[in-house]
């Protein structure tokens, strides 16, 4: 491990004035830190987020809505009752994310813009090592690289984009929001999250969450699919299909939202919309085990809101 100076950062701005392409910041550190033992970030200054005062808040509006602060953990969020309440999907998603160690430390600022995997499918499925290249254990040993994807695996980022969220992303000396489906590449050099926005949920919306994991903890999920919809008496009005952890980032399926539009909810639409949704996504065609399991995570979440 390289050698690097540390600072505290009283607030938001003064840590963004600090920050530059050799220049991390870090709250829970739960992706920075493996990324600097293993070598593939190298900062040669750490910007401590931690001592921001009251940047761990969650607040509800009734009309912005959900409003959560940037080092709010996982597990703060997973258990906040505004958050189960509000917004269960994403509850659930930052809940089911990782360990309860993990949870306890990773913000969730920190755990949507975390690094992509490369995952490579070659009968099982491994998670590879690495931001920017594959680097293999002793698992991976013998793998087609030209058969991986890099892949987003933030689980809340699935959830996020389904409720239709935003950040507020802060510099130096200035303020704006970001879909969260732009993160991590709409970031710019110098800008932080300060907070997530969830805006409220209209009258007779309702989420599901699932996932797929080789291990129930620790592990990034094969695939996971929020969907979030609106029905009114039994019929679907809006819907939100994201695919989550097979795409560089969280994937929307048009296809199969279409055939939920309208609908009302069965076994046999539910199933439609699953297949539509591997046709949705063209990097599913690289990887035919998940190919084969979001047909029925698709399925499974859509029958939930029944």
């Amino acid at each position: 491990m390289r050698p690097f100076s540390h600072a505290d950062a009283g607030t938001f701005a003064d840590a963004a004035a600090a920050l530059d392409r050799r220049t991390s910041a870090i709250a829970g550190g739960t992706d920075l830190v493996p990324a600097i033992k293993d070598g593939t970030a190298a900062p040669d200054r750490i910007v401590n987020l931690k001592t921001i005062p009251g940047a761990d808040a969650i607040h509800w509006d009734p009309r912005a809505g959900l409003r959560i602060g940037a080092l709010a953990t996982l597990a703060d969020v997973a258990a906040h009752p505004a958050v189960r309440r509000r917004a269960p999907i994403l509850a659930e998603a930052a809940g089911g994310a990782a360990t309860p160690q993990i949870r306890n430390v990773a913000t969730i600022a920190g755990n949507l813009c975390q690094r992509r995997r490369w995952i490579v499918d070659g009968g099982p499925l491994y998670v590879l090592k690495g931001g920017s290249h594959p680097t293999f254990g002793e698992a991976g040993e013998g793998l087609d690289v030209s058969r991986g994807t890099r892949v987003c695996v933030s689980d809340p980022a699935t959830a996020l984009v389904a409720l239709g969220a935003w950040v507020r992303v802060l510099s130096a000396n200035r303020s704006r929001v970001l879909p969260v489906a732009h993160l991590p590449d709409g970031l710019r050099v110098g800008e932080l999250i300060a907070e997530v926005l969830a805006p409220p949920a209209p009258p007779g919306a309702r989420g599901a969450y699932e996932k797929l994991t080789v291990r129930k903890g620790w592990d990034f999920a094969v695939a996971s699919v929020a969907v979030q919809a609106v029905l009114a008496r039994g019929v679907v009005r809006i819907s939100r299909v994201i695919l989550g952890g097979v795409a560089g980032k969280p994937w929307e399926c048009p296809g199969a939202e279409a055939i939920l539009a309208g609908a009302r909810l069965d076994a046999s639409v539910a199933a439609r919309a699953g297949e539509a949704a591997v046709d949705d996504c063209p990097a599913l065609s690289r990887s035919t085990y998940r190919r084969a399991v979001v047909p029925a995570l698709v399925r499974r979440a859509i029958l939930r809101l029944r």
